[in-house]
């Protein structure tokens, strides 16, 4: 005969179909999420090593050469620099848009990109997109003019 079926087994959490996190991990997810991380550790590996005041390697402003003023990038790169060795207050005297902006939002695209690439589902789509790239870039421009006018109220936003 056979032995009685073994009416206790009860699946795993990460195999009952209810489960919001019963997701599969999509073919090659893993290897995608990889690959990006690799990418970035190797990005900010080297603008950890090289500093862009005083080695070669970065990316000129073309504005600030073309035209002798400073963009709401420049400071940029030297402020990545000086946010990766630590120094925070120097980061944010050299462009503190860029750190306090940038960091968090590239933090929360790598945290969807890893989410996306291990199948979990998005926490909520992106709404009202064009109406804050239209802030961003009206802000940018405020800032770009800003740091350009003479006085002492104005050197604080200079690199």
């Amino acid at each position: 005969m056979y032995p009685p079926p073994d009416l206790s087994y009860s699946p795993r959490v990460s195999e009952r179909s209810d489960n919001p996190s019963s997701a599969r991990v999509p073919p090659n997810g893993v290897a995608r999420l990889f690959l990006a991380t690799l990418i970035g550790v190797v990005i900010l590996a080297y603008a950890w090593w090289t500093d862009p005041a005083h080695g070669a390697g970065y990316f000129p402003c073309t504005f600030h050469k073309l035209t002798g003023l400073y963009c709401p990038g420049c400071g940029g790169q030297r402020a990545l620099h000086a946010l990766l060795h630590g120094r925070i207050m120097e980061a944010l005297r050299l462009n503190a848009p860029a750190v306090l902006i940038f960091v968090p939002l590239g933090l929360t695209a790598y945290a969807a990109y890893a989410r996306q690439c291990l199948g979990h589902p998005s926490r909520r789509p992106p709404q009202r997109t064009a109406r804050w790239v239209a802030l961003f870039l009206i802000l940018a421009l405020l800032y770009g003019v800003a740091r350009n006018l003479p006085g002492a109220f104005f050197d604080v936003l200079r690199p």
